[in-house]
C-alpha cells in the first residue's frame, strides 16, 4: 500500500471518529429535547385539566349566586308588598343595574 493510501485511510478513520462523536452528541440532544417535549405535553395536559376544573367551579358559583340573587329579589318584592316602602324599589333598581352590567361583561 502506498503512503498516500494509508494517509487517506487514517484521515477517513479520524473523520469517522469525529462524525461518531458528533452523532453521539446529536442523539443526546434529541433525547433531551424529547424529554423536554414530553414534560411540556404533561404540563399542557395538567393545565387543560385545571382549566376544566376552574370552569366547573365557576359555573357552580355562578349558579349559587343566581340562586342567592333570586332569593334576594323575592325578599325585596315581598317586603315592598308588605310595607309599600319605596326604599325597596331603590334597592331593586340598584340590583338590576348590577345584574345588567354583569350581563354586559359576559358578552
Amino acid at each position: 500500500m502506498s503512503k498516500d493510501y494509508k494517509r487517506r485511510i487514517a484521515d477517513l478513520c479520524a473523520e469517522r471518529v469525529k462524525l461518531d462523536s458528533e452523532n453521539s452528541r446529536l442523539l443526546k440532544t434529541v433525547a433531551k429535547l424529547s424529554d423536554e417535549r414530553d414534560r411540556f405535553k404533561r404540563e399542557r395536559d395538567e393545565l387543560i385539566d385545571d382549566i376544566a376544573k376552574v370552569r366547573e367551579q365557576r359555573d357552580e358559583y355562578k349558579n349559587k349566586l343566581e340562586y342567592a340573587v333570586d332569593l334576594f329579589v323575592r325578599h325585596i318584592k315581598k317586603r315592598f308588598e308588605l310595607t309599600n316602602n319605596t326604599s325597596y324599589i331603590n334597592i331593586q333598581h340598584k340590583l338590576n343595574k348590577i345584574l345588567e352590567s354583569e350581563k354586559e361583561n359576559e358578552k
